[in-house]
């Protein structure tokens, strides 16, 4: 892959990223997270894009080493997105920092780890297409 398609997508992470975390601080901050509660879904489905463009990101420096189809590179991302969301599921749940406007734990994370799927899956698909390696 070109260098500079690799910057592209590299760009395009960190933005998101960065922007993730300045929506998380503005969430904290508004209190939007125990009173909005579609808010933490957003941010869960942004999250979930994020880790999957940088799981592409890092597979595209090993592309020539380890070629892979894309359907294969999407699944990676997945249990990727998925891994990371169950580690921040059982943080939350350990330290207790689950803010639920009197709602269900598990039905909260079940959603929680739904949104991260789905922005794995087109964070992937993204940044394949991004990269212009198979799509």
């Amino acid at each position: 892959m070109s260098n500079g398609k690799n910057k592209e997508l590299f760009k395009k992470t960190f933005i998101l990223f960065f922007t993730i975390g300045i929506l998380n601080l503005i969430g904290h901050k508004l209190l939007l997270y125990s009173g909005t509660f579609w808010y933490d879904k957003i941010l869960h489905f942004l999250s979930g894009f994020v880790i999957a463009m940088t799981v592409v990101l890092f597979y595209n420096m090993f592309a020539k080493i380890y070629p892979v189809s894309s359907g294969k590179l999407i699944l990676v991302a997945l249990f990727a997105t998925i891994f990371i969301g169950l580690l921040w599921e059982y943080f939350e749940y350990y330290f207790d920092i689950a803010l639920l406007d009197g709602g269900d734990y598990w039905d909260d994370t079940s959603l929680d780890l739904l949104m991260d799927f789905i922005g794995g899956y087109f964070g992937a698909r993204y940044s394949i297409k991004i990269s212009n390696k198979y799509i």
